[in-house]
C-alpha cells in the first residue's frame, strides 16, 4: 500500500486531471472532492476514481486525449 500525505495525494489528483485536459481549477475541486471522500471513510469514492474519470471524460470528448 502506497501512502500518501492529503496534500501530495490531492497535488497527484490534481496532476492526473490537469494532464489529461482538465481545466486547473475544476481539476482542484475535484481532487479536494476525493480526498475528502478518502479521509472520511469512503476510499471507494476517493482517489481510486481518477482513472474512471479521466477515462470517463475521454470518452465523451471533453478532455484531451493526451497531455
Amino acid at each position: 500500500m502506497v501512502r500518501l500525505s492529503q496534500a501530495d495525494a490531492r497535488a497527484l489528483a490534481v496532476a492526473v486531471l490537469v494532464r489529461h485536459g482538465m481545466p486547473a481549477a475544476h481539476a482542484e475541486d475535484v481532487a479536494a472532492h476525493l480526498i475528502d471522500a478518502m479521509v472520511t471513510g469512503h476510499a471507494f469514492a476517493g482517489l481510486p476514481r481518477v482513472p474512471a474519470i479521466v477515462a470517463e471524460l475521454v470518452q465523451k470528448g471533453r478532455v484531451a486525449r493526451s497531455g
